[in-house]
């Protein structure tokens, strides 16, 4: 069986194919819709914020909410409809919505792309950490979940908002050294690493990546077929092996980079059956 490739570095195709022709479209269609949503609201035309529209904005009203029947600034019931709609879909097809739908994804797999082109093929760039360094930072959106719910005990406003990069962005919101720091850490850091904030921050992507071990819809991997080439894990903009890590795995934004990226037939495809779905053994154990 041949050896899985060291290397990190991504493909290069010329031509996009099937799922991530399909998921490009579908991305660029939502951030169309949010931009939209924003400048009628910058403009007047609308009194919707984007910060309406956001799903972990029911979360930092929930407590707002159950206690005085209230919202935080900006946020209201249609945060509330979102979040429904997002968990719902997430428990059938898992964070599809951080690989699809989420605007932010979107940037960050521009800024990839443009980190690609400027670094070229001999760069690092966009960097996947060593796995030690990447398991500890994954903590970090733990880490924001739980700051978030405790502030929004007491808070006025959302807790995340002026460090919010969605808010930031959205909201053409650089009039402050604050706003013009998290602009420019955003995507300076999703330029060195890929999906930055997805990985180590993002605390919908904490709670959406709850749902992963349980959505039926996913890629899965043929073992009889698999020859550990490495394509697929090279492809993956979550820094997961497919194969040793498992399609399960929390990290899984259901982008189906993986399934496109693999040159066997029907070995990495995208499907609810279980059959022929585990590691080859020269992989090794499966790894959180």
């Amino acid at each position: 069986m041949a050896t899985r490739s060291a290397s990190r570095s991504r493909p290069r195709t010329k031509a996009l194919r099937g799922w991530t022709l399909w998921r490009r479209l579908v991305q660029g269609i939502s951030l169309a819709l949010v931009i939209a949503v924003a400048a009628r609201y910058a403009l007047g035309i609308s009194s919707s914020s984007i910060e309406a529209y956001c799903p972990f904005g029911a979360v930092e009203t929930l407590w707002a909410t159950l206690r005085d029947g209230a919202y935080l600034r900006n946020l209201a019931a249609s945060n509330g409809v979102v979040l429904i709609i997002v968990v719902v879909s997430a428990l059938l097809l898992g964070r599809a919505f951080c690989g699809w739908v989420c605007p932010l994804g979107a940037l960050q797999d521009l800024l990839a792309s443009l980190s690609r082109r400027l670094f070229g093929k001999r760069d690092p760039y966009p960097w996947n950490p060593p796995k030690w360094l990447d398991r500890a930072l994954r903590w970090g959106k733990g880490v924001v979940l739980g700051w978030v719910i405790w502030a929004s005990a007491t808070a006025l406003v959302p807790p995340l908002a002026p460090f919010c990069p969605y808010r930031t962005l959205f909201e053409f919101n650089a009039n402050s050294l604050l706003s013009i720091g998290v602009i420019a850490t955003f995507a300076t850091a999703s330029m060195l690493v890929e999906r930055f904030w997805c990985r180590y921050l993002c605390p919908l992507g904490a709670l959406l990546a709850l749902t992963n071990r349980i959505s039926p819809l996913r890629p899965r991997v043929n073992a009889s077929r698999c020859v550990s080439c490495g394509r697929c894990q090279r492809a993956c903009p979550a820094g997961i092996d497919p194969v040793t890590d498992g399609t399960g795995h929390p990290e899984c934004i259901r982008c189906y980079a993986c399934a496109d990226a693999c040159r066997r037939p029907d070995t990495v495809r995208v499907g609810f059956r279980q059959d022929d779905e585990q590691a080859p053994s020269a992989a090794g154990p499966s790894q959180d």
